[in-house]
């Protein structure tokens, strides 16, 4: 686990900005895939399958936990794919019948909540973002997007994620969900929720299965957040001016 989270730690003198993802946390993220072509989109449909680098334990990290049961010295972290929208590993059924929104999931009730209890028992992962895009909903404009992003020259925000592999009719792969929680200090002045967002030590915690309760949070003072322009609010604008301040949207 240390050596694929010790790149976290990493405080690059160069990072550049990178270019947006979509629609992600009630928002956009700004993937550290730098790319859509992470992203499968389902042409001529307004909805679309959203994919996430995710970082778990390893099959071989999950197997030698099963054997000694506890966390063993040396762990690693396996990167992977998964679709943004959890889906259980006990429904069965075609994908379009899951109607359920399973996105975000809340850090009150994800413990005893059907569709992530089982994850939150057994898959729980990291999602890696450079930033992410929000949009205000206690001001007066709720149609001005912020954009959230490490302080310094962080490479990453560390939120808390879920994972799940379903077994379906029409569907096989990982599907994962983002925990989400009341919003703190400047992110509480534009949003009720924001993502659980940790530090390496946090990250750690989280994947060793500590509650989510006490899981070291990432301190506010070590995000930043700007007014941006409304040009992200169009799903076919894509560069690095989303991500700029700007003074009017």
């Amino acid at each position: 686990m240390d050596a694929g989270l010790n790149h976290f730690d990493a405080k690059p003198s160069g990072l550049t900005a990178m270019p947006s993802g979509i629609n992600a946390i009630s928002s956009r993220t700004t993937t550290i895939l730098g790319t859509r072509n992470a992203l499968t989109r389902h042409l001529g449909n307004t909805a679309c399958t959203i994919n996430y680098l995710i970082l778990r334990n390893s099959e071989a990290e999950i197997q030698r936990r099963v054997r000694a049961r506890r966390k063993p010295p040396e762990a690693d972290l396996s990167p992977a794919l998964a679709r943004w929208g959890l889906i259980p590993r006990w429904f069965r059924k075609p994908l379009e019948e899951w109607k359920a929104t399973t996105i975000n999931a809340r850090v009150e009730t994800v413990a005893q909540a059907p569709s992530y209890r089982e994850a939150y028992r057994s898959g729980r992962c990291i999602v890696p973002m450079a930033g992410y895009h929000e949009w205000a909903t206690l001001s007066d404009d709720p149609k001005q997007p912020y954009h959230v992003q490490p302080g310094g020259n962080a490479p990453a925000l560390l939120v808390c994620g879920l994972w799940s592999e379903p077994s379906l009719p029409d569907f096989s792969g990982l599907t994962c969900a983002i925990l989400t929680e009341p919003a703190r200090d400047d992110l509480a002045r534009i949003h009720d929720r924001q993502p659980v967002i940790v530090d390496v030590d946090g990250a750690r915690a989280w994947l060793d299965g500590t509650p989510i309760e006490i899981v070291p949070r990432l301190p506010t003072e070590r995000l930043t957040l700007h007014r941006v322009s409304k040009r992200v609010n169009n799903w076919r604008a894509e560069d690095p001016d989303l991500i700029r301040a700007h003074m009017q949207s």
